[in-house]
C-alpha cells in the first residue's frame, strides 16, 4: 500500500517547498466469521496535494445508477434478475497508481527507512502506492 518516497521525487510548490499531507485513523468494526473484530481504518489526509490539483474529466458521469436499469431491462414471466451494487470490498488499496504519482502521495511525517529496508539510523518520507481515499481524483 505504501513505499518509501525520494526527497528529490515530493510533489513541490513553485518555491519548491514539498507539498506534504497528513493522516489519521479512524475505529472500524468488521464482522469476520461471524465474530465482530475491532479494526483501524487508515485516513489519507489529502487536503494539501489536492489544493495543487483539479478534478480529472472522465466518464463516471455516464455510468448509469441501479434505477436506471429498470428501463432498460425486460424480462420473461419465469425469469428474474439479480443485482448486486455493493462496493467493491477495499477498493482504495486494489488499484495501485501509476510511480509517478507517489511524490502527490507523499506524507508529512517520516518513519525509520528500516521499514522499507534501509538504514534505521535515517528517516524516510512514505507514500500511498495505491489510490488514497480522500484524494480528488480517486474516483
Amino acid at each position: 500500500m505504501m513505499e518509501q518516497v525520494p526527497a528529490d521525487r515530493l510533489f513541490r510548490d513553485h518555491n519548491g517547498v514539498p507539498i506534504l499531507n497528513g493522516a489519521g485513523a479512524v475505529k472500524k468494526v468488521k464482522v469476520i466469521g461471524g465474530e465482530s473484530k475491532s479494526l483501524q481504518q487508515f485516513i489519507s489526509v489529502l487536503v494539501p496535494s489536492n489544493t495543487y490539483q483539479v478534478h480529472m474529466p472522465g466518464h463516471d458521469e455516464h455510468l448509469p445508477y441501479l434505477g436506471q436499469m429498470a428501463l432498460m431491462l425486460e424480462i420473461d414471466e419465469d425469469e428474474e434478475v439479480r443485482i448486486d451494487s455493493e462496493d467493491l470490498t477495499s477498493c482504495f488499496n486494489l488499484f495501485r497508481l501509476p510511480q509517478q504519482w507517489v511524490g502527490f502521495n507523499a506524507f508529512a511525517k517520516q518513519v525509520s527507512a528500516a521499514v522499507f529496508g534501509g538504514p534505521a539510523s535515517e528517516m524516510a518520507y512514505v507514500g500511498m502506492r495505491v489510490v488514497p481515499m480522500g484524494w480528488i481524483n480517486s474516483v
